[in-house]
């Protein structure tokens, strides 16, 4: 479901459909509107602030990007806290915070245990009314966020957005970036942020939400304290005049072409509703109806039967203002405009052959299971409410979203079509790769044939996954939840990139991909039919360490998911027009990973850190290793590594054990008596024996930088200690955000991580910067590290990542599917179910000398790989600095 774009048609229903959950809200004196939404059995908890002011309230062009740039300026000084400060203080309590800007509002929000719910709210209350507008830190935020441009003007699906927008909002202000231009953010003036700040930053123009695991009546107590002394300004509110929402007058067609494009990229746009419009429900339905599921209209006949693009998606985007339904895909350049003819070919074919009852009943399947899965976590649940608040106008009426779409029929989808898909309401923006040929006039020519259209909880602690006495070479854990509205499920072995050898490299990936499309059974459509009516979800991987299947379901039909599950790993049927179908895919993902500069920088580490080992291998493969692998290929690897001889299976939710087990036992009992190989780790990769600096040209905005050192594997010795010390050095309060970003502004991204894997992993640190500047940022990374081998770390600084690492794995283990998933792995690798809990006890225990001894042991720069995509001065200058260190 497209939740930022739900329309609010939803105003109309009937009060009582709204929420019977626990959940309440009440207003402030001073104006401020509060959601609360308990969940007792949550160890975590999310405080939002939306505040309804957002890029549209930018007055003129010397305040673009104003909106965006006070979002940043909230995390600097405030009126209790100096520079980093909020950060240290976030993370030591183990927690995450950040905020987002859009059209029409700013979002901030802080996550913590459940237990320190009032230092949420103190720290939300002095960020988002109380920052301290200093003259220092507001010239340097504000070549932080030009730094973020830079990043952006270096993705070409930014670029393409928008280039999209300008042409389908003309004249007003969604068609231009929320982040403003280089120009416009370096020209603002403090006094125009603490203005814009004055004018939208108080308390009747913001809604604060909080979700988790909190205590009601304590909780209302402490946001008084903390919100109720927010003063309401004596002048009333007053929003700039926004223009009339402009005619189109389509199609409109412009191109344009990227030097970092690998494929093209194009957005076809009808003027559509604003969040106010009763059709724009409608529109989300016709959306999802359209592009949800392998079996959608697009999914299947553009992508799967015609084979004219790798993806392929529908939305609605629907502001305060007004809005648009937007169909975008990639496709190779020269099957762009056939794309387009197919995509508006199937539109007019709406009027032709309306949707079936199966069609809707399977997309409102799909859209309730993305809408539960939303909800298991808290920070999606806050904004959802807190979306429903302000555009919709109640926060209750979430829960009616999907009874909505029950009363849509296909008659009201075919009028909702007619008033959208029309051409004189059409925009298409193409992205194209730099060398294709120019494609604008075929544009013109496709589109011109597209004629107008006739009208027509509460619960206790969580339990724990419990081994089942099951088959022969099959380990089986069950987790009993009865509050779980979802069932999760994973089985697999270990393989992924172990399995693999140079000349295959991507194999893995190639048959995960392909494997859940079909059956010995039931061909693709069939199968993707048979799971959608129930909003079954299936997606299998392989990746580093494993090869595995994955599904949820919902509780209701738990057991007809569960059987489809096991069809699709026993029976899984590798047809050639599926491996067709599905190497075209790749090869674009392929082409969209080498467009971005910082994975290329990563990719060149990799392979530089392992040397022959297959964690140098890239998953996805290279486009020559995906060409030559065929079905039968595919078929083999499946068949060799997946089978019942080693196995491991994880389920939770609502069910019962020896039901799971019986249904599984049954499908499992005869699955393929004779078992193929089990992959193993291979050998630790060489030692490095001196530093290596790889690089790579390339005209970019941004020069891309990482080191990289060798480190242990997955439950070694060091591990806690390095995951502390990296914990240390990249959270926003650490010494490389802190000295790299908010005092020098040498980036918008910085920082780095522990890779671990199965007998060897890598530790990385990362930097995107101005060539200019790239010399200076090399050497202050490096600065850094060094310092950091040389004294060590602070107790205090380890103690509040020690919290901030515990408090994160509370956040990552929320959902049915992330658990089912870490338990998979952890039985697999050796490691025991409950490793994870042991890991974290081992954090807890780390002290200062064991984050110095690692320091020591693993940032070695006689031992380190530097990998450098950039301009050729930028590779030079950091060539000089290293041959001068």
């Amino acid at each position: 479901m497209k939740h930022a774009h739900i329309a609010s048609a939803l105003l109309l229903i009937p009060a009582i459909a709204l929420s019977a959950r626990a959940d309440e809200s009440f207003v402030l004196e001073n104006g401020l509107k509060v959601i609360l939404a308990p969940r007792p059995a949550a160890p975590v908890v999310t405080a939002q602030v939306l505040v309804k002011a957002g890029s549209s309230e930018e007055a003129g062009p010397s305040e673009y990007g104003l909106a965006h740039l006070n979002e940043h300026m909230a995390f600097k000084t405030t009126a209790k806290r100096t520079v980093g400060e909020i950060a240290a203080v976030v993370e030591k309590n183990g927690g995450s915070y950040n905020a987002y800007t859009s059209r029409d509002e700013t979002v901030y929000y802080i996550n913590l245990p459940a237990d320190r719910t009032p230092l949420a709210l103190d720290l939300l209350a002095d960020m988002v009314f109380h920052p301290a507008y200093d003259p220092e830190e507001f010239a340097s935020e504000k070549e932080v966020v030009v730094e973020e441009i830079r990043r952006r003007n270096d993705n070409p699906n930014i670029t393409i957005h928008d280039r999209f927008s300008e042409i389908a909002y003309p004249g007003h202000p969604y068609g231009r970036p929320v982040i403003g231009s280089i120009e416009t953010v370096r020209g603002v003036s403090i006094e125009e942020a603490e203005a814009f700040h004055d004018a939208y930053y108080r308390p009747d123009n913001a809604v604060l939400v909080i979700v988790g695991g909190f205590d009601a009546e304590k909780t209302k107590a402490d946001i008084r304290e903390c919100f109720g002394a927010v003063p309401v300004p004596e002048t009333p509110l007053v929003r700039p005049a926004l223009p009339t929402p402009p005619e189109i007058a389509g199609p409109k067609v412009v191109v344009g072409t990227s030097a970092m494009a690998a494929t093209a990229k194009a957005y076809i746009g009808f003027k559509g509703f604003p969040a106010g419009d009763p059709r724009s429900v409608r529109a989300d339905l016709l959306a999802a109806v359209l592009s949800t599921g392998r079996a959608s209209r697009l999914e299947e006949s553009v992508k799967n039967r015609q084979g004219l693009v790798s993806s392929i998606s529908a939305y609605v985007d629907s502001g305060r203002d007004v809005g648009l339904f937007i169909i975008a895909f990639d496709a190779e350049a020269a099957k762009v405009p056939a794309a387009v003819k197919a995509v508006l070919a199937e539109l007019e074919n709406i009027f032709r052959e309306p949707f079936g009852t199966e069609e809707l009943e399977k997309a409102r399947a799909l859209e309730k299971l993305g809408l539960l899965k939303q909800r298991e976590y808290v920070e999606n649940m806050g904004r959802l409410l807190a979306a429903f608040e302000y555009n919709y106008g109640d926060w209750r009426l979430l829960d009616s979203y999907l009874p909505q779409w029950d009363q849509t029929t296909s008659a009201d989808l075919v009028q909702i079509a007619a008033d959208l898909f029309k051409p004189e309401a059409m925009s298409l923006a193409v992205l194209l790769p730099e060398n294709a040929a120019d494609i604008a006039d075929e544009l013109d020519a496709v589109t011109a044939f597209f004629a107008p259209k006739p009208k027509l909880d509460g619960a206790a602690a969580a339990p724990e996954f419990e081994k089942v006495d099951f088959l022969p070479g099959i380990e089986l854990w069950v987790m009993q939840d009865p509050r779980r509205d979802l069932v999760s499920v994973n089985a697999g072995v270990v393989g992924g990139l172990f399995a693999e050898d140079a000349a295959k490299t991507g194999i893995g990936n190639f048959m995960a991909e392909v494997w859940p499309r079909a059956t010995v059974g039931r061909p693709s459509t069939e199968l993707a039919l048979a799971g959608e009516r129930i909003g079954a979800w299936l997606s299998a991987l392989s990746g580093q360490n494993s090869m595995r299947l994955g599904g949820s379901f919902m509780r209701d039909n738990w057991q007809e998911g569960l059987s489809l599950f096991l069809e699709v790993l026993t029976k899984p049927a590798f047809d050639a027009v599926n491996v067709e179908e599905t190497r075209q895919e790749i090869l674009a993902a392929i082409a969209r990973r080498d467009e971005r500069p910082a994975s290329r920088a990563f990719e060149m580490a990799n392979r530089a850190l392992y040397r022959g080992h297959p964690y140098g291998m890239e998953a996805l493969g290279t486009r020559e290793s995906i060409m030559a692998i065929t079905a039968d290929d595919l078929a083999d690897h499946y068949r060799r590594y997946m089978h019942p001889g080693s196995l491991v299976i994880a389920v939770a939710g609502n069910v019962d054990p020896a039901t799971v087990r019986d249904a599984l036992a049954e499908a499992l009992r005869d699955w393929r008596a004779t078992s193929g190989d089990v992959a193993s780790p291979a050998h630790p990769p060489a030692a490095l024996a001196a530093e290596e600096f790889t690089r790579d040209a390339r005209d970019l905005s941004q020069t891309q930088i990482v080191f990289g050192f060798q480190g242990p594997g997955l439950g070694g010795d060091d591990a806690a200690a390095l995951e502390v010390l990296l914990g240390h050095l990249s959270g926003t309060g650490g010494p490389l955000y802190m000295e790299l970003r908010e005092k020098q502004s040498l980036a918008y991204s910085v920082g780095g991580g522990f890779r671990p894997g199965l007998g060897a992993g890598d530790i990385k640190f990362y930097i995107g910067t101005d060539p200019q500047k790239a010399a200076t940022a090399f050497a202050g990374m490096r600065k850094i590290l060094e310092k950091t081998v040389r004294e060590g770390v602070k107790r205090e600084d380890v103690d509040d990542a020690k919290s901030y690492i515990i408090g994160q794995y509370k956040f990552a283990r929320q959902s049915l599917e992330s658990l089912t998933s870490e338990t998979l792995s952890n039985v697999l690798y050796g490691l025991g179910p409950v490793f994870n809990d042991r890991h974290l006890a081992a954090i807890a225990s780390v002290t200062e000398a064991d984050v110095r001894r690692v320091a020591e042991r693993y940032i070695d720069f006689d031992k380190a790989v530097f990998a450098v995509v950039g301009t050729e001065e930028s590779l030079e200058a950091i060539g000089n600095a290293l041959s001068e260190k």
